[in-house]
């Protein structure tokens, strides 16, 4: 488990959180949802280490592993698909190699795979993060609106794999203005939270 007790954040000049953020991140899928500007992402880096607090104590282990991807950052565009992918495994020693070709086949990411990453759309590139999410076997998954750009097959793929991280182990976070559609807010049985930031 993650914990945020009383938790704020300076970023570009403003303070986020500003009464301070009080949660628990527990196993299963836990959803943060908030309007424009509400610190959905600076949540998600808060969580990933990659930005600190700076009121307030965020209690996590430094062992957990963490997937945080982004095949759009420049500095990768040059990299085919697959050569992106095959360093992501080098990351994760617990790597599935059948939970990879699952989802790259739910994505039919297979065709695009030889393609340069600025060469592919953003959805594409999406669903590239998506497979390292869940074939890293990591303690942590955070998702910054992965819904974003994908097409109805992919979407309903990503809902099949919420549903299912209802009852596993590992922490997902995801992060979006709205509870997906088509995914049951009251499922029995599952490990979820919700994480409302406001509007």
């Amino acid at each position: 488990m993650i914990r945020l007790q009383s938790v704020s954040c300076r970023t570009q000049n403003r303070i986020l959180f500003e009464d301070g953020l009080t949660i628990d991140i527990k196993p299963g899928l836990n959803f943060v949802r908030g309007g424009e500007g509400r610190g959905k992402t600076s949540l998600l880096r808060l969580l990933a280490g990659r930005l600190s607090p700076c009121a307030g104590r965020l209690e996590r282990s430094q062992a957990l592993t963490v997937v945080w991807n982004d095949p759009a950052d420049p500095q990768d565009e040059q990299q085919t698909g697959r050569s992106w992918l095959r360093a992501q495994v080098g990351c994760f020693a617990q790597w599935n190699e059948a939970a990879a070709d699952e989802s790259m086949a739910a994505f039919r990411l297979h065709e695009h795979l030889d393609k340069r990453l600025f060469m592919l759309s953003t959805g594409t590139r999406r669903k590239l993060a998506l497979v390292v999410a869940w074939a890293s076997e990591a303690d942590l998954v955070l998702l910054d609106q992965p819904f974003a750009a994908l097409d109805g097959r992919s979407r309903e793929a990503l809902l099949e794999r919420f549903r299912r991280q209802m009852s596993l182990p590992a922490m997902w976070v995801v992060a979006d203005y709205e509870w997906p559609e088509g995914l049951a807010t009251d499922p029995p049985n599952a490990k979820f939270g919700v994480i409302d930031l406001g509007d």
